[in-house]
């Protein structure tokens, strides 16, 4: 429901674990990237989502990265 889409995102955003949201183009209409520290933390915050806007979400995906490392795509310059 696209009438909805601002007020999902400003649900959202009261998050404290919030990393950053990004409306998209494509078969999402919204990317969201949390700092959690466990999975059911995750399944919490999601479902406190679904509960509040019931009826706003056809379908959803869930990508989990259990480590990230650190990288540096810059090369190192000698002078």
């Amino acid at each position: 429901n696209f009438r909805e889409i601002d007020r999902i995102i400003a649900y959202i955003k009261e998050n404290p674990h919030i990393i950053s949201i990004s409306e998209v183009i494509g078969n999402w209409d919204i990317s969201c990237n949390y700092h959690i520290k466990n999975y059911q933390e995750l399944h919490k915050i999601i479902n406190q989502i679904l509960r509040k806007f019931p009826d706003d979400f056809k379908k959803r995906i869930t990508v989990t990265y259990p480590k990230i490392y650190k990288s540096n795509y810059m090369p190192k310059v000698s002078i």
